[in-house]
């Protein structure tokens, strides 16, 4: 914490201090702050041409996490969506493009002894819980067509699956574990 976070997407930069947070267009040079703000997890472009990146505040552990809506011609923040997660104990997060429209936010918290990942869907003006996955079942994920792929929870090698529209969780599936 406290170091400079960068993340590109496509034309756009976030960008954050600890103390402060900005988005740049990288085709004009253009920045915004992003106000109120010191840290940025995961940003992602989604399908319905909007930027969504997660913010919060380092200087105040109460602060949950947000997603923030960003508009890529103005970069200002249109829409701000809470998670209910404080950051203290984040290990990763995740802003994947789903759909025609979806974006999947995903969070990873917990110490060494339990990870936690939570889910949600962001569509038009809502954000809406996907899931609260098992402790230990991922520690990142991806995004292939309407499934949700979970990679590994703390030193396990496993793979486990999450269909978009129905959130039928398929556990450890062997298939696709990697050789050991």
């Amino acid at each position: 914490r406290g170091a400079a976070t960068m993340r590109k997407l496509s034309t756009a930069l976030v960008n954050s201090t600890g103390r402060g947070a900005a988005i740049t267009d990288l085709s004009s040079g253009r920045s915004h702050p992003l106000a109120g703000y010191g840290q940025l997890g995961a940003a992602a472009l989604a399908p319905d041409g909007q930027i969504y990146a997660l913010a919060w505040r380092d200087f105040d552990p109460g602060f949950t996490i947000k997603v923030l809506r960003i508009s890529p011609g103005t970069l200002a923040v249109t829409r701000i969506y809470d998670t209910g997660v404080v950051p203290g104990e984040l290990r990763n997060s995740v802003v994947l493009p789903a759909g025609s429209s979806d974006a999947i936010i995903g969070l990873f918290y917990g110490d060494e002894h339990g990870v936690t990942a939570k889910l949600w869907t962001v569509a038009g003006t809502s954000m809406r819980s996907m899931a609260t996955l098992p402790r230990n079942i991922a520690l990142d994920a991806s995004v292939i067509g309407n499934i949700v792929y979970l990679f590994g929870g703390p030193a396990k090698n496993q793979v486990s699956r999450l269909a978009i529209p129905t959130g039928v969780l398929s556990r450890d599936v062997g298939s696709l574990r990697t050789p050991s």
